[in-house]
């Protein structure tokens, strides 16, 4: 019975090493995801401020030229859409990220690696669902901003071709 023993705590101990290196496998692959999720907030910034400064220079084209006050009106309704929609998509929100390393400290000083790195994948796999959420809502208000751009361009198309 005691010749069992030293191969089951064998077996104990690469599972505890198995189940070590999972655990930094998932921290390392929610850490990259959720850089990458930045890049992609980042991203879609820079293309609503181009799409935003691209509106506000047509809105002053439109504001100074000789057109009847009708059609600039019907002009610059898809404009301001796509100018708010714009403004939605940069507008700032939270991005969830790790917990401050303060806080982390003190919830963590008392635990084992394995447990605090459990704790912030959890912490880490709450914040990327919020923040894909986020994601989603920005991207459809960039979406819409261009959907309103192409609305405008079709739009000067059909007065010039009147």
């Amino acid at each position: 019975m005691m010749s069992h023993m030293p191969e089951k705590v064998f077996q104990f101990e690469k599972e505890q090493k198995a189940y070590q290196e999972n655990l930094k496998l998932i921290y390392q692959n929610i850490l990259e995801q959720k850089r990458s999720q930045l890049d992609i907030w980042k991203s879609m910034d820079s293309k609503a401020g181009i799409v935003l400064g691209f509106i506000l220079i047509l809105i002053s084209s439109i504001a100074i030229c000789t057109l009847h006050h009708l059609l600039k009106t019907i002009l610059l309704i898809p404009l301001t859409t796509s100018d708010i929609c714009s403004i939605v998509s940069i507008y700032p929100r939270k991005y969830e990220d790790a917990p401050n390393p303060i806080v982390l400290f003190e919830c963590f000083k008392n635990e084992t690696v394995e447990s605090s790195i459990e704790e912030l994948c959890k912490q880490f796999n709450e914040d990327y669902k919020k923040n894909t959420e986020y994601t989603k809502n920005k991207n459809d208000a960039l979406k819409l901003a261009y959907s309103s751009l192409i609305v405008f361009v079709l739009l000067v198309l059909a007065t010039t071709l009147i």
